[in-house]
């Protein structure tokens, strides 16, 4: 008899405009950086390019920081196969015994002015082992609805 296997995709690379915004953002400091390095503006005035070379450079440097952390964060993201007696997902396997509960809960982003207000809700999809580890699927990166519902019928 085949095994049949439910496989989640993710809905998006994770990788969205404004990485790609930072990339095009890196490039044009390293041409400023260079061209500030080079004398090629600011060729009267050492102060303000030196200035202007320390800022470039602090800029690249937490630029490149977030570009290299943003992409790392989108390596991780796979698509979660449910096997008959397992699930897997970021090269990790999880028997369906070992699983405590499954849930969705709401995350609230709230507006700077007033604590009342909510400027945005993204749902979570949390698994929750019985060793109480716990696993987070954003809803930007997954159907939380056919996750949850998936996992709770495998249970």
């Amino acid at each position: 008899m085949e095994e049949i296997q439910t496989i989640i995709q993710p809905i998006n690379n994770g990788l969205g405009v404004a990485h790609y915004t930072g990339i095009v953002l890196f490039m044009l400091l390293c041409i400023l950086m260079f061209a500030l390095i080079r004398q090629l503006i600011l060729k009267n005035d050492a102060k303000y390019r030196a200035l202007f070379s320390m800022l470039c450079g602090m800029s690249l440097m937490i630029l490149a920081a977030t570009l290299i952390l943003n992409q790392v964060n989108a390596s991780k993201l796979s698509a979660i196969i449910f096997d008959e007696q397992t699930m897997s997902f970021r090269g990790k396997e999880i028997n369906y015994d070992q699983i405590k509960q499954a849930f969705i809960e709401p995350t609230f982003q709230k507006s700077r002015y007033s604590s009342q207000l909510n400027k945005d809700t993204i749902y979570m999809g949390v698994l929750e082992l019985k060793d109480q580890k716990p696993y987070i699927f954003s809803e930007e990166n997954y159907d939380i609805e056919e996750l949850i519902s998936t996992i709770r019928a495998k249970m």
